[in-house]
């Protein structure tokens, strides 16, 4: 019997929202984070259906509980909402609140909720294994947050003796955080920023914008954190190529990154130490995110890492030379 995923909010998370899978057997919980003024539905458009339309060819969704997360990503800057999505993780990974689960049966009239027993939703004991999916300046987020919980957990390491020269120890220790042993699947992530001219031409679509598009793009901290010469953007890129060079057992620090060969908006391109990027032929910035019947690309990146009719499994095992 196929699983079915069923929608459910995340309590303290107004714009975030769960899709869990019916089923006892899953080990795997998948973070959706959108990019710059994006939505947790919009950006993943068709997510939400075809895990379950199209599980008999990708099975592995059958065993994952589905978050997207929601944020500010006009007003707030990267490293503010980098905090935020350090909280959200730690609400949901690795051991879920009970109360997501909880579809309130009980409150139903004895008639209706014997129909509705078969979709109370079994809980995870916990969880084994994070994917963390980010499109555009989520890619971003998602980086400064893996760098966030790395640094902090390193200086609580140092604070308490626990140097390299006992480095066994501080490897056990690393190896059992959240975040640093997440996977990373990043769509189109803009960590060597935007190209105003693709920015501008996505925001002018916008109706009733025109000529306040200038103003506007003033008036939130993120647009500006996305230059190319950004010097946020240049930390977050030499600390975590700094980092994945020492710490090279930590798979956070390694991403997955796939582009649309009609990428316009942001700079394509990889960390030293990620795997070779992948493109797709003939796929925008805001669509190489979005799965549909005649584009499953998204469905098996996410879940795998790599799709089976672009670069071969055996490529993508081989880390990047390039900057």
């Amino acid at each position: 019997m196929a699983v079915m995923h069923i929608q459910r909010p995340v309590a303290g998370w107004e714009k975030s929202y769960a899709l869990l899978a019916d089923s006892a057997d899953k080990e795997t919980a998948v973070i959706f984070v959108h990019g710059f003024k994006g939505h947790p539905r919009t950006t993943w458009l068709q997510f939400q259906t075809l895990v379950d339309e199209l599980q008999a060819s990708y099975p592995a969704w059958a065993s994952a509980d589905l978050f997207f997360y929601g944020y500010d990503s006009f007003i707030y800057g990267i490293n503010i909402n980098a905090e935020k999505f350090l909280r959200f993780v730690g609400a949901v990974f690795p051991v879920p609140s009970p109360t997501l689960f909880n579809l309130q049966i009980d409150r139903l009239p004895d008639s209706v909720r014997k129909s509705y027993k078969g979709l109370v939703l079994p809980v995870p004991q916990r969880y084994r294994r994070l994917l963390l999916v980010g499109h555009s300046m989520g890619g971003v987020v998602i980086r400064a947050a893996v760098l966030m919980s790395l640094r902090r957990s390193l200086k609580l390491a140092a604070d308490a003796g626990v140097g390299l020269d006992v480095g066994v120890s501080l490897k056990y220790q690393l190896q059992s955080l959240s975040l640093p042993n997440a996977e990373l699947r990043l769509f189109a992530p803009a960590h060597f920023g935007a190209n105003p001219a693709g920015w501008l031409g996505v925001l002018l679509n916008i109706p009733f914008i025109g000529e306040l598009v200038g103003a506007w793009l003033c008036f939130g901290q993120a647009y500006g954190e996305l230059s190319r010469d950004s010097p946020i953007l240049r930390e977050i890129c030499q600390q975590t190529t700094g980092l994945a060079r020492e710490y090279t057992y930590l798979s956070a620090l390694r991403a997955r990154s796939v582009w649309g060969t009609g990428e316009k908006v942001v700079t394509a391109g990889e960390y030293e130490h990620d795997y070779p990027s992948e493109y797709v032929s003939n796929v925008s910035h805001s669509d190489v995110c979005k799965p549909t019947l005649g584009y499953t690309l998204p469905l098996e990146f996410a879940i795998a890492g790599y799709h089976t009719y672009g670069t071969s499994a055996a490529a993508a095992d081989q880390p990047s030379s390039a900057v």
